[in-house]
């Protein structure tokens, strides 16, 4: 608007602003789809910044909400990729791997997770139901304990 005041008596700047506001407004229309949900935007910013963390994260989270598992876990694998250490992709992974009964890998995800983050009882506490899926209960009463003892309040049906 201030240019449009200060150059309004020369036709090229004017032309300049007209055509400018033009392609803004093409420009964020063809946008529009990209920003209907959630899944959807962070589905566009993956495809467009593959090795973006946060978006290959965040996509992952929503295909965990979908009940879409196997993309979720693609996706929070990508996102290690570029973020190997981060201990909420690393949890995510392993609840969606728990999800499809594949234990083994959920708790190798748990344990690498725990090696980044001894103290968190929430950790101890998903594994252990891990454990007690795969009947390994001496394991499962470790990790219950360690979760009580870190200060979680499990559910009384499972202790």
């Amino acid at each position: 608007a201030y240019t449009w005041t200060q150059f309004a008596g020369k036709k090229v700047i004017t032309y300049f602003i007209i055509a400018f506001l033009i392609l803004s407004s093409v420009l964020t229309f063809v946008q529009i789809p990209s920003w209907q949900n959630e899944f959807t935007m962070w589905d566009n910013a993956a495809k467009n910044y593959p090795k973006q963390w946060t978006a290959l994260y965040n996509r992952g989270v929503q295909y965990g909400k979908q009940g879409n598992w196997q993309e979720a876990i693609i996706d929070y694998s990508a996102a290690l990729e570029y973020k190997p250490n981060d201990k909420n992709t690393l949890v995510n992974r392993a609840n969606a791997y728990g999800i499809k009964n594949d234990f083994e890998k959920s708790i190798a995800d748990y344990s690498a997770a725990l090696k980044l983050d001894e103290n968190d009882a929430s950790i101890y506490y998903n594994r252990a139901l891990t454990y007690y899926y795969m009947k390994n209960m001496k394991a499962c009463s470790y990790d219950l304990q360690m979760a009580i003892v870190k200060g979680f309040k499990p559910d009384p049906r499972f202790v």
